[in-house]
């Protein structure tokens, strides 16, 4: 999808290293199986009929932090994801970068160099 791409794009410009987007639940389970991600975007689908709440507890198996995307509000997400962290579409990309930051904090730069 598009959106994924740009948001992908962004990512790599702020200086984050991206897997993704996947686009079926056995893809993003395939993506987690071969990568140690330190925290992960997801959507509440994939594709028109999958959800992720497989994914995310998967993630939260793995205790690795996740932020749920989403046009939906909190009360019309699905019981599995119910108090997970949520950021509401149309998302603002400093907003976004934010909550990455809080999820994981990157070295300052110049540290381990």
């Amino acid at each position: 999808p598009l959106v994924a791409l740009d948001l992908m794009n962004d990512l790599a410009r702020h200086g984050y290293w991206v897997v993704g987007p996947a686009t079926s639940l056995a893809a993003a389970q395939d993506l987690l199986a071969r990568h140690r991600p330190v925290c992960a975007l997801i959507d509440v689908r994939l594709g028109e009929s999958e959800t992720t709440a497989a994914l995310a507890a998967a993630l939260s198996g793995q205790s690795i932090p996740f932020l749920v995307m989403t046009g939906f509000m909190a009360e019309e997400l699905p019981a599995e994801l119910a108090g997970a962290p949520l950021l509401r579409k149309p998302i603002a990309l400093p907003e976004l970068l934010r909550r990455i930051e809080e999820m994981a904090p990157r070295a300052p730069r110049g540290a381990g160099d």
